[in-house]
């Protein structure tokens, strides 16, 4: 049973790393998309105010600077639609959701065994429905960056993200339900 609980162990390690790995690049998307819908944002109003004020002067630097702006604002709807940043955020979030769901499943899994509810048969078949689950989410994720990566292990590793020691589980929970009461 040791040698099955190791194994359904480095697999919870994999599935932690892909869901903040995900979690990271589904951050670092939204900071993109923000970007470059305030960039696009921000281009048209000065357009639009470069156009407008076409109307009323008739200055070479206006019509220079209106058209700069407005091909910068061209660039970026285009970039926005070629690549569909936020479909892909949206796309990153949920397989880090699916692996969260997994990484519940395998808690649940180590607790059986701890607790010896499970046989080793048991064990093993639910190892295998896990390692099944853990594939089919990698072969559907879509790519992430370095930059992902090192966020990741930022978090997990230095800022030890999603751990919890009793003092701080207890400050959620109401009175009765806490360890130290």
């Amino acid at each position: 049973m040791e040698i099955i609980e190791s194994e359904i162990r480095q697999i919870f390690a994999s599935v932690v790393w892909n869901h903040k790995i995900h979690e990271k690049q589904c951050d670092i998307n939204s900071k993109h998309y923000n970007f470059l819908e305030f960039v696009r944002l921000l281009s048209s109003v000065i357009t639009t105010s470069g156009l407008l004020t076409c109307i009323f002067i008739d200055e070479f630097y206006v019509k220079l600077v209106t058209t700069i702006v407005s091909a910068i604002s061209m660039f970026v709807t285009a970039f926005c639609k070629t690549y569909n940043i936020k479909d892909t955020m949206q796309e990153h979030k949920v397989i880090a959701l699916e692996f969260l769901q997994l990484k519940n499943e395998i808690i649940s899994i180590l607790s059986e065994i701890k607790i010896k509810r499970i046989d080793e048969e048991r064990a093993i078949e639910k190892r295998n429905k896990v390692l099944d689950k853990y594939h089919t989410l990698c072969k559907k994720s879509l790519n992430t960056t370095d930059k992902a990566v090192k966020l990741a292990s930022k978090a997990l590793k230095e800022q030890r993200d999603n751990t919890f020691d009793d003092k701080e589980i207890d400050s959620y929970l109401p009175i009765e339900l806490r360890k130290e009461k």
